[in-house]
């Protein structure tokens, strides 16, 4: 956020301002987003890449070519540092209860409940349940929605996603990333990365003369992470437990105690998406006369999922509803541009 801003909208610059406080080998460049328009930038991202480019993608650019115009050509960001070597610690409680670590368990339970800003229900379903029975829990899931699976983005045509429930047309499910063994989650993602069609911005930093390296997907850095015991991910209900501790010569003080939450890289979304929500109902009025498009995207719970919050109503940037809407969104302007520009 801006230098001046006092409101309540959680985000990194105060963090980012105790690295530069205790590290002035730094050079520091601050991206306010002044300058950010999510529909030009959509639009921007597709003409480039070719590909669909999510919201955060217009974010990720701007951030290159502010790198890229201060003379770096290799940009390295931190992505996959949260399930190698700086897991967030989902599913760790669960791990120390099924492997027998029953008093290191009680310990670690006592002092995430201190330190969580959640119900006593939401820790026994999403570090406890989940985990250790994660089909059981997504089967109850389903049943919830009467035997539907869980749209991808949140607004997809349910009579599709119906059709393509069938055996062997989903793939496999995401059972994997509720397990209560940390190396089987780590395994899972790596293969879904491993998966996508390019490195995260690396067609929009070859736009600028660069090139993006995500250094946690090395393989050495990845057998490094397989290699270290997941109890040692945790510590006194803190995750990170081993960057804290190498780390604590390196980055300012505050930082051992820091919170778990993440700072989004668009912290103002909620508000940022209610100024531009007319462009965005006159698009979605425009694309769902389209019967082609309407098999695959629910344009009317793009409606309600923009409803759900006021423009003041947010979460830092975590507003899923608002995510799921635009995402939802960007996919619809993806096909209809596609299937243009190819008929």
């Amino acid at each position: 956020m801006p230098a001046d801003y006092r409101g309540t909208i959680r985000h990194a610059r105060r963090w980012v301002e105790m690295c530069a406080r205790d590290m002035p080998h730094l050079d520091v460049r601050y991206y306010a987003r002044e300058d950010l328009d999510l529909l030009a930038g959509m639009e921007r991202g597709f003409a480039e890449s070719g590909l669909f480019v999510g919201p955060y993608g217009v974010v990720t650019n701007a951030m290159i070519g502010i790198a890229a115009r201060a003379g770096a050509r290799l940009i390295m960001d931190g992505h996959g540092g949260d399930y190698t070597l700086n897991p967030r610690g989902g599913g760790l409680l669960a791990h120390l209860l099924k492997s027998g670590h029953v008093r290191l368990f009680l310990a670690e339970l006592r002092a995430h409940r201190r330190l969580a800003e959640e119900s006593w229900r939401a820790t026994v379903i999403n570090e406890l349940a989940f985990p250790l029975l994660p089909r059981l829990m997504t089967a109850l899931r389903r049943m919830k929605r009467g035997g539907k699976p869980s749209p991808p983005y949140g607004a997809v045509n349910q009579t599709w996603t119906g059709e393509l429930a069938e055996p062997g047309n989903l793939g496999a499910d995401n059972a994997p990333l509720q397990s209560a063994d940390p190396l089987e989650r780590l395994r899972f993602i790596q293969r879904k990365i491993m998966d996508g069609a390019t490195v995260g911005g690396a067609e929009r930093a070859s736009a600028h003369g660069a090139e993006v390296s995500r250094p946690f997907h090395d393989k050495r850095v990845v057998e490094l992470a397989l290699a270290i015991p997941p109890r040692l991910h945790l510590n006194s209900g803190r995750s990170r437990a081993l960057a804290r501790a190498a780390l604590q010569d390196v980055y300012p003080p505050e930082f051992q105690t820091r919170w778990r939450k993440n700072d989004d890289e668009i912290p103002d979304f909620q508000m940022r998406v209610k100024t531009i929500e007319p462009q965005l109902l006159a698009e979605i009025a425009r694309m769902e006369r389209s019967d082609e498009l309407c098999r695959y995207i629910d344009f009317a719970r793009i409606r309600d999922l923009l409803a759900a919050r006021r423009a003041d109503d947010h979460n830092s940037g975590w507003e899923q509803e608002t995510h799921r809407a635009m995402q939802a969104f960007t996919l619809a302007r993806y096909l209809d541009r596609t299937w243009r520009r190819n008929s």
